[in-house]
């Protein structure tokens, strides 16, 4: 019987991480309740994945005071600048959004409060946008909420959980933690992270799945 070795066609090792917390491309999922400080982590990732080149976010919620802050830092580091020194900041909402092909390369885009829209539209570019290398940050009080067809749960590679009920946690940990890991370890991970008021669990799904208390203490399993 003739058989067939399968050429190894890929360029070579992946691109050494530029800060060792964080893919260089992200595709983050940030799951919590309202008030638990989801947008704070968004705004701190932001500033340890500089240099920015552009930002863009799509939300109905774009007048929050946090999203007003993030303008001013964007507007006070253009300040005397030009050309390619400058961040491009763009907003649109659910029905202005451009496709990501659209989007400058090298660039963030923040998807926050639009769960009760329809998907589609956002999930061409989790599954297109990374050959752009275009990071996507979504925002959102529960991960099922999701469709899952969509594909969208699918694609993240990076995984911050506030508190969510067991239904969500349940889920989060079939599509993305099971291997090796039982789900008493998993919620066990939670609550540790969760005894601190804000805390949150990280999942570097990149990264052999390794799970942090916030963005500190890597936790080992024994």
């Amino acid at each position: 019987m003739t058989s067939i070795r399968v050429i190894n066609f890929d360029a070579g090792p992946a691109p050494k991480r530029s800060l060792d917390l964080f893919p260089n491309t992200m595709r983050c999922g940030i799951f919590g309740p309202s008030g638990c400080g989801k947008t704070n982590v968004l705004l701190t990732l932001l500033v340890y994945k500089r240099p920015l080149k552009a930002v863009y976010l799509c939300s109905r919620t774009a007048s929050q005071s946090k999203y007003e802050l993030l303008r001013q830092l964007i507007t006070k580091h253009n300040s005397g600048k030009t050309g390619r020194s400058k961040i491009t900041y763009k907003e649109f909402t659910p029905s202005t959004l451009l496709t990501p092909e659209q989007l400058q390369r090298d660039s963030i885009m923040i998807f926050d409060d639009i769960q009760a829209e329809n998907q589609d539209k956002f999930a061409t570019f989790f599954m297109r946008g990374r050959h752009r290398n275009i990071s996507y940050f979504y925002l959102a009080q529960s991960y099922t909420k999701i469709p899952k067809k969509s594909g969208i749960r699918e694609n993240f590679n990076y995984l911050l959980i506030f508190p969510q009920d067991r239904i969500n946690l349940r889920q989060i940990y079939t599509e993305h933690i099971i291997n090796g890991v039982t789900f008493q370890q998993f919620t066990d991970m939670c609550a540790l992270c969760w005894k601190e008021k804000y805390g949150f669990l990280t999942v570097d799904l990149d990264n052999n799945c390794k799970f942090r208390v916030c963005f500190g203490q890597q936790i080992h399993l024994s």
